[in-house]
């Protein structure tokens, strides 16, 4: 009986190493398919912009903690399609690189930025020049009540502090 048990440890020992192992290399296989994903995408992005005489081809670093090139895709179609004549940006990085060629480009373009951290402002000027319609608005994150699905249902959220005076008297239409 004890060779029996023994036998029943030693299988459910391999195929949990073989679990283990089909997991990492599905793992890997996923994470090979995301990166030639975004490599196409960086083609399709850099392939898209080169027409476009308002971008200045900037260094930018697409990619983990900032955008995508997906993203950045869309984001350049939309500013050359639809020629936005106000623009409100939520945080600021590499998107807003895109976003100061085409304002630069535009002479009736306004940019708001509104960021929380100082210290990443200063540092992002110091490589990327704003003119008199491009403002960064430094705000406080802060924590608050959301209640969106009536009296019982309320949930913490965060928000920019003070807001409202950012966009207040602003012209933000979708387009020109």
């Amino acid at each position: 009986m004890a060779g029996f048990f023994h036998k029943i440890k030693d299988f459910i020992y391999k195929t949990n190493i073989l679990v283990s192992r089909s997991k990492e290399y599905y793992d890997k296989q996923d994470l090979e398919l995301k990166m030639t994903q975004e490599m196409l995408w960086r083609d399709v992005f850099v392939d898209t912009v080169a027409g476009y005489e308002w971008y200045k081809k900037k260094s930018i670093s697409l990619g983990r903690w900032a955008i995508g090139y997906n993203y950045a895709y869309v984001l350049a179609r939309v500013l050359n399609e639809f020629k936005p004549s106000g623009i409100l940006e939520c945080g600021l990085g590499q998107s807003s690189k895109i976003m100061i060629d085409y304002v630069s480009a535009n002479e009736n373009v306004t940019y708001d930025i509104v960021e929380q951290d100082k210290n990443w402002v200063e540092f992002f000027q110091k490589n990327c020049a704003l003119d008199s319609r491009m403002k960064i608005h430094v705000r406080n994150i802060v924590e608050t009540d959301f209640s969106g699905g009536g009296a019982d249902h309320i949930a913490k959220t965060y928000m920019y502090e003070d807001f409202a005076s950012v966009v207040e008297g602003k012209n933000m239409r979708c387009c020109q």
